[in-house]
């Protein structure tokens, strides 16, 4: 396993990065941790990653995070994935640092110093990456945009991912992010979207039997949930029978999340699921042509 750690000191600065982060920011150092990692024959995980949430800087975490998350989806921008999604490369598993229920309520020393005693942020280190905090009533509270926290992403894949992306639709302010627009060559699956979230996985199914799973976020609940498959194409995803291969089930563990399960019957075939919030009641027919545009696209780009 390959473990490492991603912090833009350039951003963290001040100085040496003007301005914020913006669409591929960082494809070539998160493509740096994938060809490593595949040099050495092993997986590889991002087990840190964060940015400053107050102080001088603070201004750039909505599109720096942005940024790491969309490098750990695929090793292109949003600019090109579309137009060569087949070297986006594997999926990367990541950890925000960090998920502090005590921030801003510390009373650390600073290196054992009773004359540095640290209340504020994450305390001792003086820093503030803190996720989450306590609010006032005691209950956990995001300090950042939902959206770009709780992601869909492919947690279990039945043979080998071949491409991923999500557009989370993420705020910097009153200003959405939108670095991954459905081209206007695929004008169905762009109606479709609109403009809610949406994400892609490609896959070449293995030999088992097990199914594709992606994690659902929160807000997407299964009703308002639209999959556009190969496999099927459904507006709120039912639970799984052994007679539909796209369902909803609950994720293992209790949380309360859920989980999109992909059920294909075959071995070395090019699959892709398009999972969307963007639609209301879909036509039929709009699906239909989603999904026509949608096979077109991942033949030329799959062969």
């Amino acid at each position: 396993m390959l473990s490492t750690h991603f912090y833009d000191q350039k951003a963290i600065s001040g100085i040496l990065m003007w301005g914020k982060a913006a669409d591929g920011q960082y494809a070539a150092d998160f493509a740096a941790v994938r060809d490593r990692a595949s040099a050495a024959g092993t997986a590889a995980v991002v087990s840190e990653f964060g940015h400053p949430l107050s102080g001088t800087v603070a201004d750039k975490a909505p599109t720096v995070l942005k940024a790491v998350y969309q490098a750990l989806d695929s090793r292109l921008s949003g600019a090109s994935w579309w137009d060569r999604p087949a070297g986006s490369g594997p999926v990367l598993s990541g950890t925000q640092w960090q998920w502090d229920l005590y921030s801003g309520r510390h009373h650390e020393l600073m290196n054992d110093d009773p004359g540095k005693v640290r209340t504020a942020g994450d305390a001792w280190n003086d820093e503030d990456l803190s996720a989450v905090r306590l609010d006032d009533s005691g209950h956990a509270a995001l300090r950042q945009d939902a959206r770009l926290l709780d992601r869909l992403y492919p947690s279990a894949t039945a043979g080998t991912t071949l491409a991923f992306t999500y557009e989370d639709r993420s705020r910097d302010g009153s200003t959405t992010l939108t670095w991954n627009p459905v081209p206007a060559t695929l004008p169905n699956v762009a109606k479709l979207v609109g403009a809610g979230r949406y994400g892609l996985l490609v896959w070449r199914s293995g030999d088992g039997t097990a199914p594709t799973e992606l994690h659902l976020p929160a807000s997407f609940p299964p009703a308002a949930t639209t999959v556009v498959s190969d496999l099927g194409t459904v507006h709120g995803p039912p639970a799984p029978t052994f007679a539909a291969p796209v369902g909803v089930a609950p994720e293992p563990g209790g949380t309360g999340s859920r989980r999109l399960l992909l059920t294909d019957a075959d071995s070395g075939a090019v699959h892709f699921a398009l999972v969307t919030d963007g639609a209301t009641a879909p036509p039929a027919d709009l699906l239909a042509a989603a999904r026509t545009e949608l096979a077109g696209w991942a033949a030329a780009r799959f062969p």
